[in-house]
C-alpha cells in the first residue's frame, strides 16, 4: 500500500479499497475527468463504480479531501451518490462511487420516457429540485448540473459530480461545450463570472424541459460558440406540445437570462410539490392550434377569443426575457389598452413598465393603445403576443442617475459612475398623498433634494405641504467608478493637497446612490387655509412637480397627472436610497490612500448631562454613551476608522472638594463606556450631576470633506502600559508638538483596578519632544498604586489653517457650526497639564488633578494629594482645547491656581 492510501485509511479505515478486490471491470463511459467503469466486489453481490482522474498527485489529493469533507456534509441524503473510497490500478487512481442502475438522466429518457406519465415526470423532476435544494441548504453549489450527472438508480434521481465541479477550470474548452444548454448565459457572456445557487437553478429549468421532452436541448445543433452566443442572448428550447402550463411557466422562469428573475430552489420545490399532488393535464398548445384555425377561418368574426403565447423582449436587442403561455382569452378585436387592463388583472406578467409591440418588435405608444385591437398586432404565424420591456438606459441617461450630487444636493457636472447592469422591480403602491406642517420643519426629513424650489418663507403660521407621491419601480444597480473620477482621486493623491478632494466632490459631487433609486412622481405644494373660503377650500400655491406631466398650479389636474405616470419616460427619480459618498465607489486601496493623505479627523462632538449617586467610598461609574447616531456606533466598530474617544466632565453641582475623573472602558468587541471617579479627600455620600463633553475621533468612513474640523490637522499617539509594580511609567511622544491632551483607555476592567485612577502629566524632554508622564492613584486609600494594564491616547495637535502667531490663541471660526449637538454657558474643556520643570524633576510631584470650574478659564484650579514635594504654580502650567468655540479654539500655557 503506497504511503498516499495509507494517510486516507488514517482519516477512514474503510476508505481504502484494494484493487484486487474488484472483479467483471467494464468501461460504462468516459467523463470530462477521466474514464467510468462499472466493477463487482469480492463476496458482494453489489455493483460498484470506478472513477477514473487524470490529474497528477497533488490534485488528486486535494479532490478526494473535498470528497471526504462533502460526503460528511452530504452522506444522509438518499438522492446523493455516495463517494466510497479510492483504490489504485497499476495505471490509474479511481474513486470508488455508489452505482446507479438505470445509469444517466439522458440515458433513462432515451429508453424509458415513452412509458413514462406526467406524474413519473413529475416525480422525477421534483426528486432533482429536492436533491438541490438540500445541497444549497449545506451551502454546496453543483455547477454543472446536466443529465449526464444526473443519475437514475431503480427509477430515482441520484446527484453525482458535485464536488468534482471545483476543478471546471482546468476542463478544456472543447469539453465544456458538451454543457453549453445547462450552463447558466452569465458564464457564457463572462468567463470570470462566478456560478452560484441561481446558476443551479437556471440548469434545473433546462432539466425540467428535458424530462419533458425526453431530448436532449437543441439537439439538433451543434454545440459550440454560435449556440453559446444565441443562448445568452435569450434563445432558449421551445416548449414541448402537450406541456401542462404551470410545469412550463416553472422552468420558464428558471432559465431566465437574469438571475433576481429567477425562482430560489426552495420556490422551485415548493411548486413542484403543488404541480404533483394537484395535476391539470391540459394539452395547451393543441388547444392553442385548433383555436387558431378556426380563428383563420373566421377572420372577421367579433366575439373571437384566442389564447396566447406571450413573450417579453428586451428593448435594443429583442433578446428573449420570458416566454409563458397564458392561460386567458383574449379577444382579438379588444383594444389594446383593454387587453393591458385584463392582463394585469388576471395575468402575474403585465405591469406598466410593459409596452406592447408588433410581430416586427415596434413598440406601441401607450396612447395609441385606445386607438389599436389586438389583432392588428398579433403574431398570426406564431400566436405569439410580444411585450416589450423598457429602455431603462434612455432614463439613466435622461435623469443623469450615473451623476453624483454635490452638496448643495443639484447634479454634478461630471458623470462619477458607470451603471454596468440593473434589475427593475415594481411597485404595487397606489399613490400616498400626506400633509406636513411646514412650521414645524417636518417637510426636510429624509427627503434630499425635492424642497429647494418651494418659497417657505412666505408661508404662514398655518401652511402645510401636500406631498402627493407615486413611487413606480425600484432601480437596483451595479456600479463602477468612472475613469476620470478615478484619475482625478489619483491625481489628488499624488498632489498630497487634501483640499483638492473638495474640488473633487464639487465636480463629480458629494454624493451617490449606494445599489438603488425609487422611479416616480411627486407634486408638493405649500397649503394656506384662507379665511375668505370654506375650510374645505384649500389654495394650492409653489406647485412643484417632480415627474409626470407638467401644469402651473392653478390648472394642475390629480388625476390626468397620475394617468401620464403609465408612460414610464414620465418617470423621475424621487429617491435615493441609502446614498452614500462618491469616494466609496472606489477600490480599497485608493480609500485608504485618502484616509492616509487626509488624516484623522473629529467625527463626533457632544456635550451630554449624567446623573448617578455615590455611596461607597473608590467607588466607579460605568456610563454607556449617549445619543452617539447611529452612523458612528458603526465607524466605532469599523477597526479601518482606527477611532479614538476623548472626554471631559464639570459637576454641575460645583461642590469644591470633590474631583471627577474620567476613562475609558473599552473591552474588544463590545461598546465604548466612560469610567468615572469622584476623588475625594474624606468620602461623603452624594448625587453626582455632571456635564461630560465626548470627542469621538478617527478617519472619517464617509469621506465628508466639507466637515468644519477639516483644516485641522491632528494625530492620535496610542501608548500600552503592561502592568506592573511600578506606580509611575513614562514615554516620549513620537510627533513633534506640546499641543496635546489625552485620556487613559481599560480593555478589562477587575476588581484590583475598581479604584484606580490613571493620572498623567506632559513635560518638556528637551529638543522640542513632548514626554508623557503617568501614574497610578488609588482613589479608595488616597495613595499611589500599581499600574494596571491599559493604553493611553494622546490628542497630538500638528497644524491649523487659521493665523497664528506662535503660542499665542488660535482662531478657527464656525468650526463648532453642525457639530456639537447640545452646549450651554457651563462648558467642559480638553485640559492638559505641563511641568514647568527643569529636565529630570517633573516626576518629583503628584499626584495632581486639575478640576474646571464653571466661570471660564479662572475656573481652573490645581488639586493635589499626598505629594512628595509641595507644589507651586510656577510648578505647572495648562493648556486647553475647546472644540465647541467658534474662536480661541486653543489657549496655551496659562498659569495655574492652586488650592
Amino acid at each position: 500500500m503506497s504511503n498516499n492510501n495509507v494517510k486516507y485509511q488514517s482519516c477512514d479505515p474503510h476508505l481504502y479499497y484494494n484493487y484486487s478486490d474488484f472483479s467483471n471491470i467494464k468501461e460504462i463511459g468516459e467523463g470530462k475527468f477521466g474514464k467510468v467503469y462499472r466493477a463487482e466486489r469480492r463476496n458482494s453481490e453489489q455493483y460498484f463504480v470506478l472513477k477514473s482522474l487524470n490529474f497528477d498527485k497533488d490534485i488528486f489529493e486535494e479532490i478526494v479531501r473535498e470528497e471526504i469533507n462533502l460526503q460528511r456534509a452530504v452522506d444522509v441524503h438518499d438522492k446523493i451518490i455516495r463517494f466510497l473510497g479510492i483504490t489504485n490500478s497499476n495505471s490509474e487512481k479511481l474513486l470508488v462511487m455508489e452505482y446507479a442502475d438505470n445509469g444517466s438522466l439522458q440515458d433513462y429518457l432515451k429508453q424509458t420516457f415513452n412509458k413514462l406519465t406526467w406524474n413519473n415526470k413529475y416525480e422525477l423532476a421534483f426528486q432533482l429540485a429536492y436533491a438541490v435544494s438540500f445541497l444549497h441548504n449545506k451551502k454546496i453549489v453543483h455547477r454543472d448540473l446536466n443529465s449526464s450527472n444526473v443519475l437514475v438508480h431503480q427509477n430515482n434521481i441520484k446527484l453525482a459530480n458535485f464536488g468534482l465541479l471545483k476543478r471546471i477550470k482546468m476542463v478544456s474548452e472543447s469539453q465544456l461545450f458538451d454543457a453549453i444548454p445547462y450552463i447558466d448565459p452569465q458564464k457564457l457572456i463572462d468567463k470570470n463570472f462566478s456560478l452560484n445557487e441561481r446558476s443551479d437553478v437556471y440548469s434545473i429549468g433546462v432539466l425540467l424541459w428535458e424530462i419533458s421532452s425526453g431530448k436532449r436541448p437543441f439537439c439538433d445543433v451543434s454545440y459550440d460558440c454560435n449556440l453559446a452566443k444565441k443562448i445568452s442572448q435569450g434563445r432558449r428550447e421551445e416548449i414541448v406540445s402537450g406541456t401542462p402550463i404551470e410545469y412550463s411557466n416553472l422552468y420558464t422562469k428558471c432559465w431566465n437570462n437574469k438571475q433576481n428573475n429567477r425562482p430560489t430552489i426552495k420556490q422551485v420545490v415548493e411548486k413542484l410539490k403543488e404541480i404533483k399532488e394537484n395535476p391539470i393535464f391540459i394539452n395547451v398548445n393543441k388547444n392553442l392550434e385548433n383555436i387558431t384555425k378556426e380563428s383563420n377561418k373566421h377572420d372577421d368574426y367579433e366575439g373571437c377569443n384566442v389564447m396566447f403565447q406571450i413573450k417579453i423582449m428586451k428593448h435594443a436587442s429583442h433578446e428573449l426575457i420570458l416566454e409563458r403561455l397564458s392561460s386567458l382569452e383574449l379577444n382579438l378585436h379588444d383594444k389594446l389598452s383593454n387587453i393591458r387592463e385584463k392582463l394585469k388583472k388576471d395575468n402575474d406578467i403585465m405591469n406598466d413598465t410593459l409596452s406592447f409591440a408588433n410581430s416586427s418588435m415596434t413598440e406601441i405608444a401607450r396612447e395609441d393603445e385606445k386607438e389599436i385591437i389586438l389583432k392588428e398586432i398579433i403574431d398570426a404565424e406564431n400566436n405569439t403576443l410580444y411585450l416589450i420591456e423598457p429602455d431603462y438606459d434612455f432614463l439613466i441617461n435622461k435623469l443623469k442617475l450615473e451623476y453624483g450630487h454635490t452638496i448643495s444636493l443639484d447634479r454634478a457636472n461630471k458623470k462619477a459612475f458607470k451603471i454596468t447592469g440593473y434589475d427593475i422591480t415594481e411597485i404595487a403602491d397606489a399613490p400616498k398623498c400626506t400633509e406636513i406642517n411646514l412650521k414645524e420643519g417636518q417637510f426636510m426629513e429624509k427627503d434630499i433634494f425635492l424642497f429647494e424650489d418651494i418659497d417657505t418663507n412666505k408661508r404662514t403660521n398655518n401652511s402645510t405641504c401636500t406631498v402627493i407621491e407615486y413611487s413606480k419601480v425600484s432601480l437596483k444597480f451595479k456600479t463602477e467608478p468612472n475613469p476620470e473620477f478615478i484619475k482625478a482621486v489619483k491625481d489628488a493623491i499624488e498632489s498630497k493637497d487634501p483640499r483638492k478632494f473638495r474640488k473633487i466632490t464639487e465636480e463629480f459631487g458629494k454624493f451617490v446612490p449606494k445599489e438603488e433609486v425609487i422611479l416616480g412622481a411627486r407634486a408638493y405644494f405649500v397649503n394656506t387655509n384662507s379665511s375668505n373660503s370654506s375650510k374645505n377650500c384649500t389654495k394650492y400655491t409653489n406647485l412643484k412637480l417632480i415627474g409626470g406631466k407638467k401644469f402651473i398650479s392653478k390648472d394642475f389636474n390629480k388625476k390626468e397627472w397620475l394617468n401620464s405616470l403609465e408612460e414610464f419616460r414620465n418617470w423621475d427619480c424621487i429617491k435615493i436610497k441609502n446614498p452614500i459618498s462618491i469616494f466609496k465607489l472606489l477600490p480599497e486601496d485608493l480609500r485608504k490612500e485618502i484616509f492616509l493623505l487626509v488624516g484623522k479627523k473629529i467625527l463626533y462632538l457632544s456635550t451630554e448631562i449624567y446623573e448617578f449617586k455615590l455611596n461607597k467610598p473608590g467607588n466607579h461609574e460605568n456610563l454607556k454613551l449617549k445619543n452617539i447616531p447611529k452612523d458612528i456606533l458603526e465607524t466605532l466598530k469599523d477597526e479601518v476608522a482606527e477611532c479614538s474617544i476623548f472626554a471631559t466632565v464639570v459637576d454641575k453641582n460645583r461642590m469644591n472638594n470633590d474631583i471627577f475623573n474620567c476613562q475609558i472602558f473599552w473591552p474588544p468587541n463590545q461598546e465604548p463606556k466612560l469610567i468615572i471617579h469622584c476623588i475625594q479627600k474624606k468620602f461623603k455620600e452624594r448625587k453626582c450631576k455632571l456635564k461630560i463633553m465626548i470627542m469621538i475621533t478617527g478617519y472619517d468612513m464617509n469621506f465628508n470633506f466639507d466637515r468644519p474640523d477639516f483644516n485641522i490637522q491632528f494625530k492620535v499617539e496610542s501608548h500600552n502600559f503592561n502592568a506592573s509594580d511600578n506606580q509611575t511609567q513614562e514615554r516620549l511622544l513620537a510627533a513633534d508638538s506640546s499641543h496635546c491632551f489625552g485620556i487613559p483607555v481599560l480593555r478589562k476592567l477587575d476588581d484590583s483596578a475598581n479604584s484606580l485612577i490613571i493620572g498623567h502629566h506632559f513635560y518638556n524632554f528637551g529638543n522640542e519632544r513632548t514626554g508623557l508622564y503617568t501614574y497610578s492613584y488609588c482613589s479608595k486609600n488616597n495613595c499611589y498604586d500599581h499600574l494596571p494594564d491599559f493604553t493611553f491616547h494622546t490628542f497630538v495637535i500638528l497644524d491649523y489653517s487659521s493665523n497664528c502667531s506662535e503660542m499665542s490663541s488660535f482662531n478657527h471660526s464656525k468650526f463648532i457650526k453642525n457639530i456639537l449637538t447640545k452646549h450651554d454657558s457651563l462648558k467642559p474643556k480638553f485640559i492638559s497639564l505641563y511641568s514647568t520643570t527643569k529636565e529630570n524633576d517633573w516626576n518629583k510631584y503628584g499626584p495632581i488633578f486639575l478640576k474646571q470650574k464653571s466661570n471660564g478659564l479662572n475656573g481652573v484650579i490645581i488639586k493635589y494629594f499626598a505629594s512628595k514635594n509641595k507644589i507651586s504654580k510656577d510648578n505647572f502650567k495648562y493648556a486647553y482645547f475647546d472644540p465647541s468655540q467658534e474662536k480661541d479654539l486653543i489657549s496655551y500655557m496659562e498659569n495655574l491656581k492652586t488650592k
